[in-house]
This record gives C-alpha cells, sequence and structure tokens, in this order.
C-alpha cells in the first residue's frame, strides 16, 4: 500500500493498493485506490460501472503523489498501457473513477520496485517536482533510478541513475526534506547477492539539485543491529 493525504485539505486521504479481485478482468486490473474524506475514519474504494478499478491493465506497485501546484493526484503503477512499464493515471477529483486519466512515466521492459515523492512546500526551490524511484533490471544488475516532473507531471525525464555499481541495490523509498530545502533522499539496500543467511547494507543517497545528480557518502553505521550495517547516507 502506499498513502498520501492532501496537504490543501488533510481530510481528503487516498491509499493506493494491490487488489486482486481484476486478477479475470480483460484487460487485467490489479491496482486500485481507496479515498477517504473524513480523514481516515471511513474510505470508499474507487470502482466504475465495470466493477473494476479506474486503471485497466495496471499491475499493482503503488505510488500515490499529490502535485500542490495543479491540485492534482498521481497514481503510478506497474503498467502496459501505451507502451509503458511505470504510468498511471491522475485526477482532480479522485472519488470519481471517471475522471482518472493516463500518463506514462517510463517505457522499459525491465522495471520494477518504484517509489515516489512529491514536493509540495511552496519555500522549497523545487517546489511542484515530482519524483519516481525504481530498480531497471535491463541495466547491470537492477540499476536503482529516478524520474523527475519538473513540469508539475506534464512530462517525465528519461531514467536519472543512482546507482548502477554491478551490485543490485534495492530501492527501498524516496523520500524528501520536509524543510523547503528541496534535498531529496533515496534508502536503498545492499542485499549482499541475496540468499541466506547474508548481511544487509544499508544506503542513503542523496540529491541537492532536484534530481538531476545524486551522491552516496560513507558515514559509519548509524542503524546499528544483528546482521545491519549502513554504508553511507
Amino acid at each position: 500500500t502506499f498513502s498520501t493525504a492532501n496537504p490543501d485539505d488533510p481530510n481528503e486521504v487516498v491509499v493506493a493498493y494491490n487488489d486482486s479481485r481484476g486478477l479475470n478482468a480483460s484487460p487485467l486490473v490489479i491496482s486500485s485506490v481507496s479515498v477517504s474524506n473524513d480523514g481516515g475514519l471511513t474510505f470508499t474504494r474507487v470502482t466504475n460501472a465495470s466493477g473494476q478499478s479506474p486503471f485497466p491493465n495496471t499491475f499493482g506497485d503503488p505510488v500515490v503523489l499529490y502535485n500542490k501546484p495543479t491540485q492534482t493526484w498521481f497514481t503510478v503503477w506497474l503498467d502496459g498501457n501505451a507502451g509503458c512499464t511505470l504510468g498511471g493515471f491522475k485526477s482532480t477529483d479522485p472519488s470519481d473513477p471517471n475522471s482518472w486519466t493516463h500518463f506514462c512515466v517510463h517505457t522499459n521492459s525491465a522495471d520494477d520496485r518504484e517509489s515516489g515523492w512529491a514536493d509540495n512546500n511552496p519555500a522549497s526551490p523545487f517546489f511542484g517536482n515530482m519524483y519516481i524511484s525504481w530498480n531497471d533490471f535491463a541495466v547491470g544488475a537492477g540499476a536503482l533510478v529516478v524520474s523527475r516532473s519538473t513540469d508539475n507531471g506534464s512530462t517525465w525525464s528519461s531514467a536519472i541513475t543512482v546507482a548502477n555499481t554491478g551490485t543490485f541495490i534495492r530501492n527501498t523509498q524516496i523520500t524528501g526534506d520536509m524543510s523547503g530545502n528541496g534535498t531529496i533522499y533515496i534508502a536503498g539496500m545492499d542485499e549482499g547477492g541475496g540468499g541466506f543467511p547474508h548481511n544487509d547494507t544499508n544506503l542513503i543517497y542523496k540529491s541537492t539539485d532536484g534530481g538531476a545528480t545524486w551522491s552516496n557518502t560513507y558515514t559509519g553505521d548509524p542503524f546499528p543491529g544483528p546482521g545491519v550495517t549502513s554504508a553511507g547516507y
């Protein structure tokens, strides 16, 4: 699941999630949202006349973002529409199943594990930017990459490489500094080649220029624990 509250109206909360009710639909759809207009006390599943969600030919892995400058909601999924691999649907009225329109973030056959963040602080030098991070398994061992929108979701950049070291770094989550300085962070995990037992190495990548470039600096182990280390934040 992935949940976001509307910063302009905190009573409006949208939760995106995998939904297996559409496994036998044509086209298949296993992506849904539920909307609350009372601060999360109650939720309504958004369903169109077919009995399915309004996101046909999408395959879960949810992200839901709110773009404050345009007051628009964006969902991002594994997406089979219009040649996409990562894409989704956007709406200014998330409760209306007929209001959602499609957009594409990235076209590839090997994208997975996406996450997202929207910079909704008017004090930020990158106010309105939105960011999607994921693993691109067509590059290296599954390069950690980012696409950004600097025009409120009208267009999305080509993939920007964050990490492609020859070792798989799992995209865990992208987030940003809430103070308004525009800094973005991605939590990544080096699983040591997989298999068990293994030590996970936690990493933090940082961008201070609106996602154009990324750095990873070793600073020790701020998360000590059995079998867990951190290499950089």
